[in-house]
């Protein structure tokens, strides 16, 4: 079966590198073109067009693109919606995150600063120094005001409905969307949000476990 992934802020297919399904086909999805006045579920929408709909299907998304993965499991209704680094509603958003749907200064920033803290940001996020040489180009591929568009939708996204098929893999260390044992249904301990890389063997783990109950 093909398991559809959405990447987290800032990044393409390259963040997955480390994740080995075993017995189901990862396709990496291309970011669509952003707008401003796009909400998270109108700019779930432009991803459909990349999904065939007519086999089953599941969707899998990281961080902010776990976010879009919970649109579009709504749209769409998937066998499963697998979330990674991610949050299921508007509550599982850190407040500090939230607090920016009042106080909108990201849309004022311009872009070049944007790019500059995604690199010193690596602490936050739990990156190592070497793996900046790999992050740094998906960061300079990206489009002009991406990141204060995506940033908006992330601020002002009020998701409060789940799939029923929704189930989180979450860090108990990540310190950009932080771990709450409400919504996580498997919990990666010492897991940073950039666990996708620090504990692929983990990560991958669970996700054949996961993906193992599904009949191709």
């Amino acid at each position: 079966m093909k398991v559809y992934a959405v990447p987290g802020l800032a990044t393409n297919e390259g963040i997955f590198a480390g994740i080995k399904l075993y017995k189901h086909q990862l396709i990496v999805l291309k970011w669509p073109p952003l707008k401003r006045e796009y909400s998270m579920k109108e700019y779930a929408l432009c991803f459909v067009e990349q999904i065939n709909t007519n086999e089953p299907f599941m969707i899998l998304g990281l961080s902010f693109g776990g976010m879009i993965a919970v649109e579009l499991g709504k749209i769409l209704h998937p066998k499963k919606v697998i979330l990674i680094s991610s949050a299921k509603t508007r509550r599982g958003l850190s407040w500090p995150i939230r607090f920016f749907k009042f106080f909108p200064v990201h849309l004022l920033i311009p872009d070049r600063p944007f790019r500059s803290f995604s690199f010193r940001a690596r602490l936050l996020l739990g990156f190592s120094a070497d793996y900046m040489k790999i992050l740094a180009p998906m960061v300079k591929e990206m489009p002009e005001n991406y990141f204060k568009y995506a940033i908006h939708y992330i601020v002002n996204w009020s998701n409060k409905d789940v799939p029923a098929n929704t189930i989180l893999i979450h860090g108990n260390a990540d310190k950009l969307i932080w771990h709450n044992k409400k919504f996580a249904d498997h919990t990666i301990q010492k897991g940073s949000h950039a666990m996708v890389i620090t504990k692929a063997p983990e990560l991958n783990k669970i996700l054949n476990e996961i993906l193992g109950q599904e009949i191709q």
